[in-house]
């Protein structure tokens, strides 16, 4: 699971998860129509808790979604940035 901290952002936020395993991961922010606004971070972390800054100051008001992949695993989360 992902949790996105402050939510609403107003400028930056933190998105926190956890891996069982080392992985090769892939961070991406999705609009609301579906289409890729960020690559938020795109290589390999250890097992355990992370915790990944990401500064949103470029991004208009709206809803998104930061999708966590994996080879083995998917999540999603919501972010609202409102100014």
């Amino acid at each position: 699971a992902l949790t996105i901290f402050p939510n609403p952002s107003t400028s930056a936020s933190t998105i926190s998860f956890s891996l069982p395993e080392h992985s090769y991961v892939s961070l991406k922010l999705f609009d609301d129509l579906g289409i890729e606004r960020a690559a938020i971070f795109d290589g390999e972390l250890d097992a355990g808790q992370h915790e990944i800054p990401f500064a949103d100051t470029k991004l208009p008001n709206g809803i998104y979604e930061a999708v966590l992949s994996t080879p083995t695993n998917r999540a999603v989360g919501r972010l609202v940035i409102e100014r």
